[in-house]
């Protein structure tokens, strides 16, 4: 696949395109160095999800979070939170994105109720108003959230609000005892990055080498 009709349709959607780097199948989706690194194999649609995902961030994320004081439950919650928040505010701008995204999120009661199957769970209940999940933790999520989950409204807006939404959710999970493997974890759905670009470098603690 060329690299140009995708960086032509991205500056459509907001006249931003990084660089494009195909990697081998597998590999995470990854923003390092300016820089957009891709999986070589999928679809055009699931490049076109990673990609609308990694420019979303880079038009309305910070350049960078603090992580001193995190643990690794926290720092993941606080990713997949921003990630939550810029693909809602991204979906009020365009709304033709929630059609290929909302897709993607696959997770649901029969996924099991381990901190990452709740992590899914928690990212669609984010990204898909039209999902319902029972579990008190994921509704927990979904109130800190959104003023208004309808509207697409979040309540978060700041990296203090996302930090503080993150550190209670977390402390949840710590009281249910729940393991992670933070160095064998990767952001699900498999369009989303693998959040190096959020952190300084003396905090990368979290992700692989840059490839």
């Amino acid at each position: 696949m060329q690299q140009t009709p995708l960086t032509h349709w991205l500056r459509l959607l907001w006249n931003r395109s990084p660089p494009l780097h195909f990697e081998a199948t597998g590999h995470t989706p990854c923003l390092a160095a300016g820089a957009l690194h891709l999986p070589a194999a999928p679809a055009w649609r699931d490049h076109c999800a990673a990609a609308a995902h990694a420019v979303a961030h880079l038009v309305y994320s910070p350049r960078q979070f603090d992580a001193t004081g995190l643990v690794p439950i926290a720092r993941t919650l606080l990713a997949l939170l921003e990630d939550a928040r810029v693909e809602a505010l991204a979906m009020r701008e365009l709304p033709g994105l929630a059609r290929l995204w909302r897709p993607q999120h696959q997770a649901t009661p029969a996924s099991g109720e381990g901190f990452e199957p709740l992590l899914q769970r928690l990212a669609r209940a984010l990204a898909d108003p039209g999902y319902d999940d029972p579990h008190p933790w994921v509704r927990k999520g979904r109130r800190l959230f959104y003023l208004d989950a309808a509207l697409g409204l979040p309540a978060l807006r700041t990296p203090a609000e996302l930090r503080s939404a993150a550190m209670a959710l977390g402390h949840d999970i710590g009281q249910l005892r729940l393991p992670f493997n933070a160095q064998g974890y990767r952001p699900m759905p498999a369009y989303r990055d693998d959040h190096r670009w959020m952190w300084p470098a003396d905090q990368l603690t979290e992700v692989a080498p840059p490839p």
